[in-house]
């Protein structure tokens, strides 16, 4: 899981945008029309208002999903989502 204040600073620390392209799940708030592009392949993001964010899933065809993110995750969710994602790569 990683978090980051825009795309250009998420290119530099990935050494590239290839690396961008490994993470098949994403999430995009609110930012400028070129990042968004950039991320999710839409300019959606572009148009979500405060409080609003997409969920973009490559692997189930490059679908989007409008939520609203109002809480942190709690640590027993996000252990379930590792094991599931520690069990799809033994597969």
């Amino acid at each position: 899981m990683i978090w980051c204040d825009s795309y250009n600073n998420l290119v530099k620390v990935l050494k590239g945008r290839e690396a961008v392209d490994e993470f098949g799940l994403r999430v995009a708030l609110q930012m400028s029309a070129d990042d968004s592009r950039n991320l999710i392949d839409s300019e959606a993001a572009a148009k979500l208002g405060a409080h609003r964010a997409l969920f973009y899933n490559q692997e189930k065809g490059e679908t989007l999903e409008k939520f609203r993110p109002y809480d942190l995750p709690s640590a027993e969710w996000i252990s379930a989502q590792c094991q599931k994602i520690k069990a799809k790569r033994c597969k």
